[in-house]
């Protein structure tokens, strides 16, 4: 079985939240619009909170944050990167 997790993006002014949505469960994780090269910055639990904030184990918490990143980045931005912190991550564009 695969898992096909999908996201779903809700703007709000100056941030918003993104769904995480697979066969398993959905996690929000909200986030603000950056500044220069930063187009956005997701928050994310760290790993002593992971389990409690998202009712997943702390094994698929790589998993789910590489997606979250990448899949953001393919979404919002045509090019550009990403960079991975304990507790959030930054999408920022290409000059």
């Amino acid at each position: 079985m695969t898992n096909h997790p999908k996201l779903t993006y809700r703007n709000e002014g100056r941030g918003g939240t993104v769904l995480y949505t697979d066969l398993i469960s959905s996690i929000s994780f909200d986030f603000e619009f950056g500044a220069g090269n930063c187009v956005a910055i997701l928050f994310i639990p760290d790993e002593s909170a992971w389990a409690t904030s998202t009712g997943r184990k702390l094994q698929e918490r790589s998993a789910i944050i590489d997606f979250l990143a990448r899949q953001c980045l393919q979404d919002q931005l045509s090019s550009g990167y990403f960079r991975i912190y304990d507790r959030y991550i930054e999408l920022f564009r290409h000059e």
